[in-house]
């Protein structure tokens, strides 16, 4: 199938007819590269010749590129086709030209695209400037604290100048070397085995409390392991499997698959459990993408799933543990990365919207509270660009704004919601009730996801940029220490005072002797 399509290309080719070629070469030559497995390398390299054989040919009738690349952006409605219209314009340098397709109407609703289409488009135009690498934009205020405010790849983030980061680091933890990226973390106490979901090779982990060495693996039926939760005394694991759309059930003794759990929508990611009424929540992220072509490789993933048809993300799917089924879907916003769940509430939220929905448990039926996560305002500048193919400049309006969720923890013994904001190095306190933001304490940068301990007084932030927690005092309502982690931490988890916090590389644990100095906080 491989070589038929790429000699189907080439024959494309020989009769003259590049630019039916060009986009489904670009495609395929993305593909092969973001996708393991996808192509062998002989392939790649001759689709790799052949496109740039059709860049050559349709570079030579340019005039006859441009319009019907601009009838693709217009007429399509296959997205895959949409942003490598785009990304082909980009690459001849035709900035004149993608500037004016701002305003073409497309066949997708605008919420398609995180701020819009005009946005998205102006996102890819950045990237040939060099406000893209890491330019310095300004500071913003957020109350006593000054933010530096920069742009990376057509994205804007915030962080603390430096002056603002003195609270103290610690690195006395033990970080264990797995030599593989971790997602999320559980602690099996019947065991006293660590539980990670490995995400570099789709498997579920243990390790031994003591020894720390592996001691069980278990390779997922299906790509994508991401969320993973634990009910210790159904003595079962739960893991998501996110380019299958799908959950599996596994026996926590003796590390086998018990069931596929169906019913998710697209890209099934994070999972929280409430032991007490044996209730699991995740969320559904979706197909959204900040740029053109930027996920790729999880379009092909959800087009090869085993499930034909399954709805596009903006839901939270409820799971009974006992009977491993979905039990109800709730709608929430667009590409909802953190899910929570309490006694009274089940909480999504949504990445792409920068929003909270906020459900009561008794009243899952009825529209949610819906909290706005706005702490910094948008960031709105003009950048100029030399076209490639006119030689003249161009003016580029580009409105930007930070991703506020990532994750999210519930503290109903003080009624709020704490959120990690990725891109603003914040964690916004929401009123659970209100939805009204109550402050906002600054992190380390890239807060991914929090924790708190079971007095409610501390919260521990992983800070994927930072490649440390913050440590929360809930009380004061400031960052009291930071702790050495690992690179691009990710979910941590707190069982019987010990904090493990999974990484790029593996894990890294702090016990309650390296965290005495917090028992009296």
């Amino acid at each position: 199938m491989e070589i038929n399509q790429l000699e189907h290309f080439k024959c494309l080719l020989e009769k003259g007819k590049p630019l039916d070629a060009l986009l489904p070469l670009f495609l395929y030559v993305k593909k092969a590269n973001l996708i393991e497995n996808f192509s062998d390398t002989e392939s790649t390299n001759k689709a790799q010749n052949l496109l740039n054989i059709a860049f050559e040919n349709c570079g030579s009738d340019y005039l006859t590129t441009r319009k019907k690349l601009c009838d693709i952006i217009r007429k399509t409605r296959d997205r895959d086709q949409l942003d490598c219209a785009l990304w082909v314009l980009f690459l001849f340098g035709d900035y004149s030209t993608l500037l004016e397709s701002r305003n073409f109407l497309t066949k997708f609703p605008e919420l398609d695209f995180y701020s819009g289409f005009s946005d998205y488009v102006a996102s890819l135009l950045s990237l040939a400037h060099s406000v893209s690498r890491q330019p310095y934009l300004g500071k913003t205020p957020v109350g006593n604290t000054q933010f530096e405010t920069r742009m990376a790849s057509g994205r804007v983030c915030f962080s603390r100048t430096p002056k603002n980061n003195d609270v103290p680091l610690i690195n006395n933890g033990r970080k264990i070397d797995l030599g593989r990226s971790m997602f999320s973390v559980n602690y099996d106490e019947v065991t006293e085995s660590i539980i990670l979901s490995d995400t570099s090779q789709d498997k579920v982990i243990a390790v031994d409390r003591k020894s720390l060495k592996i001691i069980h693996e278990l390779k997922c039926p299906e790509p994508g392991v991401r969320g993973l939760a634990i009910h210790p005394i159904l003595r079962r694991g739960f893991v998501n499997s996110e380019f299958g759309n799908s959950m599996f059930s596994f026996d926590l003794d003796n590390f086998k698959i018990r069931k596929r759990i169906t019913g998710f929508s697209i890209r099934p990611e994070r999972i929280r459990i409430d032991l007490k009424t044996d209730t699991l929540v995740t969320g559904n992220l979706g197909l959204y993408r900040m740029l053109p072509s930027e996920d790729i490789h999880y379009v092909q993933r959800w087009k090869s799933s085993s499930e034909d048809k399954v709805s596009d993300g903006k839901t939270l799917t409820v799971v009974n543990a006992i009977t491993e089924k979905v039990e109800k879907t709730l709608p929430v916003g667009r590409r909802p990365t953190a899910v929570g769940i309490s006694e009274n509430y089940i909480v999504g939220g949504n990445f792409c919207d920068n929003t909270v929905h906020i459900f009561q448990r008794n009243t899952l039926d009825k529209p949610p509270c819906v909290g706005k996560v706005q702490v910094f305002p948008d960031v709105n500048f003009n950048f100029s660009l030399q076209d490639k193919i006119s030689g003249a400049q161009v003016l580029v309006p580009l409105n930007l704004r930070a991703i506020m969720v990532e994750g999210i923890a519930i503290v109903e013994k003080r009624n709020w919601l704490l959120v990690a904001g990725f891109e603003g190095s914040i964690l916004s306190i929401i009123d659970l009730t209100t939805g009204l933001i109550v402050d906002a304490i600054p992190v380390r940068e890239g807060p991914m996801d929090v924790i708190i301990n079971p007095q409610a007084t501390l919260a521990f932030v992983s800070c994927h940029e930072a490649g440390e927690v913050s440590v929360v005092c809930l009380n004061k309502l400031r960052e009291i220490c930071r702790l050495q982690v690992g690179p691009k931490p990710m979910d941590p988890w707190l069982s019987n005072g010990m904090l493990i916090t999974p990484h790029g590389e593996g894990f890294t644990m702090y016990t309650n002797n390296e965290l005495e100095f917090l028992r009296d906080i």
